[in-house]
């Protein structure tokens, strides 16, 4: 009964693993990354219009880092793709 649990727990964990990696790649899942990107860095690093296959083919219409002193990098139109 034990081992039937522990099998069940791992399959339902990579089902709503595979559904949350999948969702980084629809619109919706860039928000979030680009939100959380906003977030870890403190509000210091923001992306707008992030797209593309998540890692190997991004996209981001703007980018800016700040710091202390205020915005110190803007770029726009940026692909990384590798």
């Amino acid at each position: 009964m034990r081992r039937r649990l522990i099998v069940i727990s791992v399959a339902v964990g990579a089902i709503v693993g595979a559904l949350l990696l999948g969702l980084l790649y629809t619109p919706p899942g860039h928000s979030v990354v680009a939100s959380l990107i906003g977030s870890f860095s403190g509000g210091k690093v923001k992306i707008a219009g992030l797209s593309g296959n998540l890692p190997g083919n991004l996209h981001a219409d703007s980018l800016e880092i700040a710091d202390a002193d205020g915005v110190w990098l803007r770029a726009e139109d940026l692909s990384l793709d590798w």
